[in-house]
């Protein structure tokens, strides 16, 4: 408020006003007023300079002062009024700490109480209440107070709201900083290992194993039929949403494929009329994850993505929503569906939801027929690893 000329220029039309009514004291006291509006309309051109904290309240103080002095001439009963008067202005325009405020006041109060009091020695306790000047006073007393506690709960508000913001500012950087490191660590042991049947790495020895469970008849098909496939859902997912106004608003759809490294004619266990139809219901939870910003808008980002590792392919679908459990149960019977199948083609499913951060459906799909492909060597495995999967064999 003390930063604003319009504040200061308010008080020198109150002072200048003030000094009309001193003239009925004395042409003296109406100078005296004047000099303390023309202080304020000064105070108001100087504002581009940085000026003491408080200078508002102490200006208030002073021209409360002027008119409670011997000069104005004021009987007691109106110098309660001008007291109460000023106690509330004096709240509205105070800044600095609590405390302070209240010893200001108490001691202003406290010099002051013998003039306030003059007229009172002669009353009885019913007729000092019942005075209309000591009401008055009263009320500004406890209307001040009340108006500086409404003025430092709303400052402690507004504090308490902007420390939120920069805390939520924070959280989504580090979450994002987090994000790509995560992703950079997934990357990295890819090119190192490859990706295991079960999220770890098995020993030589175990990944034979893996042979027990054969694809039924059928249900298999190249490395690049699945690629086309999960393109085309993937696109005709977008599509659909935006002709029915399920998708609208500032939504990415990305889709990853891997560049190099995979073999484009190994033969995958899957079926992908059953996978195109269950990335249906995996898209339409991430959809439905992301924040609504408006009717029928959502804001954020879908990824599809696709990996090619150690004897298996895994497929996700991540999102960076709000992570709240899904209603649609269409969608989650679908998905229950085709975790079932995927079991059955000898994968796996997994679905991670992190409330705040997004959710993660992953698929891995066996690879049962590929080229040899040499791993190189890790610190568990001091020698490259040789795979060769033809017709259910590895080595």
């Amino acid at each position: 408020m003390e930063t604003e000329p319009l504040a200061w220029r308010l008080g020198a039309v109150v002072a200048l006003i003030l000094a009309v009514f001193g003239l009925s004291v004395s042409p003296e006291f109406s100078l005296i007023n004047i000099g303390v509006s023309l202080t304020a309309g000064l105070i108001s051109l100087l504002l581009k300079f940085k000026l003491p904290r408080g200078m508002l309240a102490v200006w208030i103080a002073i021209l409360v002062l002027v008119w409670m002095s011997p000069m104005s001439g004021l009987p007691p009963d109106s110098l309660r009024v001008v007291f109460a008067v000023g106690a509330v202005a004096f709240s509205l325009a105070f800044q600095g700490i609590v405390p302070v405020y209240f010893i200001v006041l108490a001691l202003g109060f406290g010099v002051a109480l013998p003039t306030l009091s003059a007229d009172l020695n002669q009353l009885n306790l019913l007729e000092i209440l019942m005075n209309q000047s000591v009401l008055t006073l009263e009320i500004g007393l406890a209307v001040g107070v009340s108006l500086f506690w409404i003025r430092i709960s709303h400052s402690r508000r507004r504090f308490l709201q902007s420390s939120l913001r920069s805390t939520l500012d924070v959280v989504e950087k580090t979450k994002i900083r987090t994000n790509q490191a995560h992703e950079g660590l997934q990357l990295t042991r890819e090119m190192l290992l490859g990706r295991s049947h079960s999220d770890g790495e098995f020993a030589i020895g175990e990944l034979g194993d893996l042979a027990s469970t054969q694809p039924e008849a059928g249900a298999s098909q190249t490395f690049d039929e699945v690629i086309a496939a999960l393109r085309k859902a993937f696109s005709d997912f977008q599509t659909r949403g935006r002709a029915e106004g399920r998708i609208s608003g500032p939504i990415r759809f990305v889709f990853f494929a891997p560049a190099a490294g995979y073999d484009e004619k190994s033969v995958i266990a899957v079926d992908l009329k059953t996978l195109t139809l269950g990335l249906d219901a995996v898209l339409s939870l991430a959809l439905e994850s992301l924040p609504e910003i408006g009717a029928r808008k959502r804001e954020g980002v879908v990824r599809l993505s696709v990996r090619y590792g150690l004897r298996v392919i895994e497929i996700a679908v991540e999102d960076n929503g709000r992570g709240l459990a899904s209603r649609n149960l269409a969608a989650e019977n679908s998905l229950n569906t085709l975790k079932e199948e995927v079991q059955d083609w000898g994968g796996k499913l997994d679905r991670i939801v992190r409330l705040g951060v997004g959710s993660r459906t992953s698929l891995e799909l066996r690879i049962v027929r590929e080229k040899v492909r040499a791993y190189r060597a890790t610190l568990r495995h001091q020698s490259p690893i040789v795979s060769q999967v033809r017709g259910g064999t590895r080595a």
